[in-house]
């Protein structure tokens, strides 16, 4: 996740996202935004995609 200053958005990559795809295990992220500001920045991985 980061801030892109110029397209004034906030990205996050969805790669390890869903059930299907390349990638053998699934990430979650999970925030708060907070008027103009974003906290509790929170990052997990290892969730199996046979779960």
């Amino acid at each position: 996740m980061q801030y892109d200053k110029h397209l004034q958005m906030l990205c996050v990559n969805p790669g390890a996202a869903g059930k299907y795809g390349f990638h053998q295990v699934r990430t979650i992220a999970r925030f708060t935004i907070d008027g103009k500001d974003m906290k509790d920045k929170e990052a997990r991985t290892g969730f199996n995609v046979l779960d």
